[in-house]
Order: C-alpha cells, then structure tokens, then sequence
C-alpha cells in the first residue's frame, strides 16, 4: 500500500502531475484546486489512494492526509466514484465541505458540477454519519490544510499553449462548455501573460456562483 510519494514534478496535465520518485515517473490524478499550487521542477510530497480495478490502476494524489482520507469517505457513498469526488475536492475545501455537512448546506454542494439535488443530499447524509464514526474526524474537522512543498512560480507553457489543456481540465472536471468559454476568454483578457496554475485558478473562482466564505 502505498500511503504517501515524495518526488520532483516533471509534468503537470489537466488532471494530475507526473511526479518523479527515484527515477521512476508516477502518474497521479489530483484535485484541480491542488494543480494550481504546483509547479514543474519543483519538490512535492502526495498523499495516495490507490485504486485497482481488473484492467486498470489509477493513483490520487491529495496535499494533505485529511483531503486523502476525506475522499476515501466520499467514494464509500453509493452513486459517489472517484470523479465526482475530485471535483468535489476541487471546488470545496475539506473545512468548506465539513460546515456544508454541518450546516446542511445543499444548496452549497450543488455547486459542484455533476452533483444534483438528490445527491447532494445522499452526500450530505451519508458524509455526516461517516465524519461521526471516522477514526479521522476530529483532523478531518480541523481542516488539515496543509501547504504543499510546490508552489506555483517555476516554467509553465505560455497562455496561447495552454489554453486547450485549461479547457480540457474544467471539462473533465464537470464544467459545459457554454460555462467555461466566456470565463476562459475573459481570465486570458485579463491575464495574457499568465501560467498554466494561475489561469486555471483564476477560472475556477469565477466558476464558482456563490461564495462559500459566508461559512465562517
């Protein structure tokens, strides 16, 4: 089991990171909220989940053991796989998603692109019962926010190279195309000579309809 790979950031993709460990390249999937820190070149550490499916093997990779843990509870619940748990990762913190869960905020977790009425509020359900009985809850609830040891500011490709790959990864994530062109023109407007993390960050905050800081 394979609980955590310290390396170098040879390659960042829509979805993840190629992380160099020893010489050996790991693809792993990441949160986009995650991507946005990173930077090539650049020393990280990732917690992992491992997923083994007949013909496939797939690595998560999260910033923080409370951000792994949390996903591990969110692909429990029946209907939740492993992609709309990343997209819930990557629009909600773990301490946003636990005063959702507190608060029994709905409306909140339907901001999540490819969450609906009903399984935001199967999400809601199940996740509150699983925070209570979790080994982890009291770290989950602390929010476990922990700063990666990438940060973003090394080499990125210019707008005009990654301007696909910013499309492809919002899409992935759950975005229609009709949401993410006009934000995309208009982060690009406004930053022409922005990296690959920033404009991705950038558009990620102007996805979001609502603002969730109210919370707190």
């Amino acid at each position: 089991m394979i609980e955590f790979l310290s390396g170098t950031i040879q390659d960042l993709t829509p979805v993840g990171i190629v992380l160099d460990v020893s010489g050996v390249g790991y693809g792993l999937a990441l949160p986009l909220s995650y991507v946005t820190q990173l930077a090539i070149g650049t020393a990280c550490q990732v917690w992992v989940h491992t997923r083994v499916r007949e013909d496939s093997l797939r690595l998560y990779g999260f910033s923080s053991k409370a951000d792994r843990d949390l996903f591990e509870l969110l692909i429990q619940i029946n209907g939740v796989g492993p992609k709309v748990a990343m997209a819930i990762l990557s629009t909600i913190t773990v301490r946003e998603l636990v005063h959702i869960v507190d608060q029994n905020r709905v409306d909140l977790l339907t901001e999540v692109p490819g969450i609906g009425q009903r399984t935001a509020e199967k999400v809601l359900l199940e996740l509150k019962a699983k925070l209570s009985k979790s080994a982890h809850a009291a770290l989950l609830r602390r929010g476990a926010d922990v700063v990666p040891l990438a940060r973003a500011g090394a080499s990125a490709a210019p707008v005009a190279d990654c301007e696909d790959d910013l499309h492809s990864a919002l899409t992935n994530l759950g975005f229609k195309d009709k949401e993410i062109t006009p934000v995309l023109h208009r982060v690009i407007e406004e930053m022409p000579a922005g990296k690959f993390a920033d404009l991705l960050r950038a558009c990620l905050q102007q996805l979001r309809s609502k603002t969730i800081s109210s919370l707190f």
